[in-house]
C-alpha cells in the first residue's frame, strides 16, 4: 500500500509539471460566430499566477479584496492569463458552452459588476432567453457591497442584451 501511494503522489506530481509546461498557440481562430482570443498565454509574473489562482480556487475570495473592485481585478488578471476568452452574446452562447467543455475553470463575468463560475456544464436548466440549456453557476453581483449568488447562469447575469458579458476559460 506504501509503494502505491508514493506511486501515485509521483504520477500526479510528473502529469501536473506536465500540464503546466503545455504552452498556448498564438492565433485568433473563429468557429460559428465565436471569436476565440488565445495570444495571451499564461502569465510568467509569480504575483500575477497567485493572484489568479486565488481567485480559480476560491471563489469566495472575491468577497475578501478589501480594496478596489474585486471583479475588476479579475478582469484584469483574466485578460493576461486566461487560456480563452470569448465575448458572449445570445447568438453564440451555445458553441461559447461547447468550446467552455474543454477548460477546467470556466468563468463569466458582466460588465464590472458581476463574476460567477461554472463548475458543471451538465447540470443547467432550458432558458427560452439565451435558447440553450445554461448551466448552474455562484458568484458574487456588486451592488455596492459583494452579494453572493447561487442559481442557474441565465439567472445570474440577466437577459441578453447591449451589456459586455465575457466568458473566461483557463485550464
Amino acid at each position: 500500500m506504501k509503494y502505491l501511494s508514493i506511486l501515485f503522489l509521483f504520477t500526479l506530481l510528473i502529469s501536473c509539471k506536465e500540464e503546466s509546461s503545455k504552452t498556448l498557440a498564438g492565433d485568433t481562430a473563429s468557429e460559428e460566430g465565436i471569436t476565440i482570443d488565445t495570444e495571451t498565454p499564461m502569465e510568467k509574473d509569480e504575483a500575477t499566477a497567485s493572484a489568479i489562482y486565488m481567485y480559480l480556487t476560491d471563489i469566495k475570495s472575491f468577497s475578501s479584496t478589501e480594496d478596489g473592485n474585486p471583479i475588476e481585478e479579475f478582469q484584469a488578471l483574466a485578460e493576461k492569463s486566461a487560456a480563452q476568452k470569448i465575448d458572449i452574446t445570445k447568438e453564440n452562447f451555445v458553441d461559447a458552452l461547447k468550446t467552455a467543455a474543454h477548460f477546467k475553470h470556466i468563468y463569466i463575468t458582466v460588465e464590472n459588476h458581476t463574476v460567477i463560475k461554472i463548475e458543471d456544464l451538465t447540470n443547467c436548466q432550458s432558458s427560452k432567453s439565451w435558447a440553450t440549456c445554461v448551466p448552474y453557476a455562484y458568484g458574487y453581483i456588486k451592488k455596492g457591497e459583494m452579494l453572493y449568488e447561487e442559481d442557474y447562469a441565465n439567472n445570474i447575469i440577466g437577459l441578453p442584451d447591449d451589456q459586455q458579458r465575457t466568458l473566461y476559460l483557463f485550464h
